[in-house]
């Protein structure tokens, strides 16, 4: 199993959940770097131009073993998943997914991020 993921940089600086919950998910990253194999986490800095293929919302691209098996994408929308499976219409998430992954910092990088995140002032932090 491999799995890759890409986090815009902006879910660190902008609190949408409670800073220990934050804090508590940072952590559980941080373990799964470095702990999980087969797992990829890279994060997308707002110091890299991401243009058109920034997407509006969250999507996940499912690759099964069998080459004959189909791609499945997952767009999340506020109340439900859409499930795509044609391939002329899984093929540009597929292509945003790479050209956001060429703009993302490496694993190794990613992993010194989520540590800073956690040792900043004013980072990700546990609510006193």
């Amino acid at each position: 199993m491999q799995y890759r993921a890409l986090l815009d940089e902006s879910i660190f600086l902008r609190e949408v959940v409670a800073g220990d919950v934050m804090f508590d998910q940072t952590i559980y990253l941080i373990d799964i770097a470095l702990h999980w194999r087969g797992v990829e986490i890279r994060v997308l800095p707002f110091a890299r131009p991401a243009g058109q293929a920034l997407p509006s919302t969250s999507f996940s691209i499912y690759r099964y073993r069998e080459p004959t098996d189909f791609v499945v994408v997952a767009v999340e929308t506020d109340d439900t998943d859409l499930i795509i499976t044609e391939p002329t219409n899984t093929h540009p998430y597929i292509n945003r997914f790479e050209t956001l992954s060429g703009q993302a910092w490496p694993a190794a990088a990613t992993l010194e991020f989520l540590f800073r995140q956690i040792e900043r002032p004013g980072g990700v932090r546990r609510s006193a």
